[in-house]
């Protein structure tokens, strides 16, 4: 995945990410299995692994990041939390 197209993906709304996201990995599986048919290069195949295990990985990350939108209380929370961590260990309180 090149660069520009990762940075046209984040000027897509969640819904035409999604869509393009479910073509790519159609794409992604559809070739896979054509080339696993008649596979002779273990490298191809490799990468074709590669490219299906970065596409699950996107998934959950846009999915965590669509619920923190849809809900930005329970993120402010966790940040909340995390500064009052922060601000225990620095001043050495408890």
């Amino acid at each position: 995945m090149s660069w520009e197209f990762g940075s046209n993906i984040l000027k897509l709304s969640v819904k035409d990410n999604i869509q393009t996201m479910e073509r790519i990995h159609a794409a992604v599986l559809s070739t896979k299995k054509k080339e696993l048919e008649g596979l002779t290069n273990e490298r191809h195949s490799k990468s074709m692994n590669h490219q299906a295990y970065s596409y699950y990985c996107y998934r959950i990350l846009h999915q965590r990041a669509k619920a923190n939108m849809e809900n930005p209380a329970v993120l402010r929370h966790s940040f909340d939390m995390q500064a009052k961590s922060l601000s225990q260990a620095t001043s050495g309180k408890d």
